[in-house]
């Protein structure tokens, strides 16, 4: 069944209608429907299907379109589902598009295709065209034909990519397994809702789960998959394409210093504290070496050098600024300043630099303008500013684990201040914390938009929407009455038609921006710190602690 101009069919609120405005030569016009071509009017529209919620079991909707189907056989029983879905249409005024109804058939349209009992199946329409080609009578024509289907068959998934040069340093099994990921990272979508088995020619990813020890980057990768082994043979595709001739590039296969202290670093994440000081102590020494051979082929650097060991060449400004001891190179900004290493423009060098005063443990992934001040401690270089927000934009560790702390985009509208206390509140669940004592979970939040006091309430994660409603009532309403306004976090039917009885305005917090309920935010991050100085070493007394809090 197809409903009758389904957009025109939702009622909009009257405190929404100014906002559908729009002028014409003939005046200003306002809609009192929901209005197509508006982006949020498919998911305003497609809401009201909570009303078939409680015939799920026989009926279905899709955004104008309802489904009404049984299992059995019986006629009966199909056309007593079929009346209780037009009764409610009836009760809540729906109207149906009896044109393009389609009652009491095996299988119906839906989305371009039939669906039945039997499955699913493509439109014959829409392959009456290729059904009835005609017989081709030339090359050409053959060609078009067969080009023709080729188009419209379901594709097969591939993919593919070649290895970075940090992926090249990578051992045999580590990039074996790295294919494998990239293919279930692709074709996530297929993996979700059921076990997944690895077919592969390497032996070794077997024993990959039972090994007693791994790296960072292992334990990263693993997440439950199980590993089948395959004789090489079986496995001819795969391998004939990822070792074609032209794909072997000796010149990816070139080690770059940066690399290669990737490659170190990973594999030292097992090692203990003073082993990873005695790495890091040996790339120092590295660098020293690479500023050394790097001098002659930097122009600007290596006039320098020669400058300063010319004694014809005078003492100018210039020159007093640079120093050389150990046959490496020093430069001072100012006479107070420290002297800082000069780092030639070689390949690789600047990066290794780089990783160490970002990467390394000791550092710890820090922003660009803390890492530009150690750098500036004990180096330069020419547009050192530029290289540091360069590597720091690429770090894919710190794309991954760090937030974005910029602000977001638009005008920010904050909410209207309360004349009393306790007339507008916001509401927030923290969840999950460990199980009390009591079987508490989550606790809710109530926050005064005025005074900025709280009310802290334990509870359980399996509450339902009734018991949540009881909680607020016996927490909150016992004790300052009805509010005016409340901010929650959660849209359940049954708020909304609590807060619609009681007289109360519901305003919904906007999806992704907790800055909307930024007081409940503030609030759970204050009790989140508070908390654990003072709970037992088993956490299940914070349930007792939320009244101090």
């Amino acid at each position: 069944m197809d409903l009758l101009w389904g957009f025109y069919q939702v009622r909009l609120e009257e405190n929404s209608i100014p906002y559908m405005a729009f002028a014409t030569p003939d005046g200003l016009f306002e809609y009192l429907v929901t209005a197509m071509g508006i982006s949020s009017s498919p998911s305003s529209f497609n809401r009201p299907r909570c009303i078939f919620s409680d015939y799920n079991t026989f009926c279905q909707t899709y955004f104008d379109d309802l489904f009404a189907f049984t299992e059995s056989d019986s006629i009966d029983n199909h056309l007593d589902a079929l009346e209780k879905v037009l009764d409610r249409c009836a009760q809540e005024h729906l109207f149906i598009k009896i044109e393009k109804c389609v009652f009491c058939q095996p299988e119906i349209p839906c989305l371009g295709d039939y669906i039945g009992r039997d499955g699913i199946r493509m439109d014959p329409k829409k392959a009456e065209s290729i059904r009835d080609w005609p017989i081709p009578e030339n090359k050409r024509e053959l060609q078009s034909f067969l080009g023709t289907c080729v188009r419209t068959r379901e594709g097969i998934a591939y993919g593919g990519r070649k290895l970075s040069k940090p992926e090249m340093v990578y051992p045999t099994r580590e990039k074996e397994l790295l294919a494998a990921l990239h293919a279930m990272r692709t074709w996530k979508v297929y993996l979700l809702d059921c076990p997944s088995y690895l077919n592969t020619d390497h032996r070794t990813l077997e024993s990959i789960l039972q090994q007693q020890t791994c790296s960072q980057r292992l334990a990263r990768w693993l997440n439950e998959h199980c590993f089948s082994h395959s004789l090489s043979e079986s496995n001819i595709v795969a391998d004939a394409i990822s070792r074609r001739k032209d794909w072997n590039d000796s010149s990816a296969r070139s080690i770059s210093l940066s690399s290669l202290i990737h490659a170190i670093s990973e594999a030292s994440a097992s090692l203990t504290p003073e082993e990873t000081l005695l790495h890091i102590r040996s790339h120092v020494t590295d660098i020293e070496q690479a500023c050394r051979d790097g001098y002659h082929n930097d122009q600007y650097l290596g006039s320098n050098m020669k400058d300063l060991r010319d004694s014809t060449a005078g003492n100018t400004r210039r020159l007093r600024r640079f120093s050389i001891k150990n046959d490496l190179l020093y430069f001072q900004l100012r006479p107070d300043a420290t002297w800082r290493l000069c780092v030639p423009d070689s390949p690789g060098l600047g990066t290794a630099i780089l990783f160490e005063e970002h990467d390394s443990p000791a550092r710890g992934h820090p922003g660009h303008g803390k890492t530009l001040l150690l750098l500036l401690e004990k180096y330069y270089w020419k547009r050192m500013t530029q290289s540091v927000g360069n590597y720091i934009a690429s770090c894919e560790s710190c794309q991954r684990n760090k937030s974005v702390r910029g602000k977001p985009s638009g005008l920010l509208h904050p909410l209207e201040i309360p004349s009393n206390r306790w007339e507008k509140i916001s509401m927030d669940f923290l969840s999950p914390l460990p199980l009390t004592k009591a079987g508490y979970d989550p606790f809710l939040v109530v926050v005064d938009r005025l005074t900025k006091r709280a009310h802290f309430v334990a509870t359980t994660s399996k509450a339902t929407a009734a018991s949540k409603a009881q909680l607020f009532f016996y927490s909150y309403q016992r004790l300052h009455g009805l509010p005016l306004s409340i901010i929650p976090k959660f849209t359940a039917a049954l708020w909304r038609s609590i807060m619609q009885l009681q007289g109360t305005h519901l305003q919904l917090s906007t999806a992704f921006k907790s800055s909307t309920d930024g007081q409940s935010e503030t609030t759970i991050k204050f009790v989140g710190e508070y908390l654990p100085h003072f709970v037992n070493p088993h956490q299940d007394n914070w349930d007792g602690l939320l009244p101090l809090a």
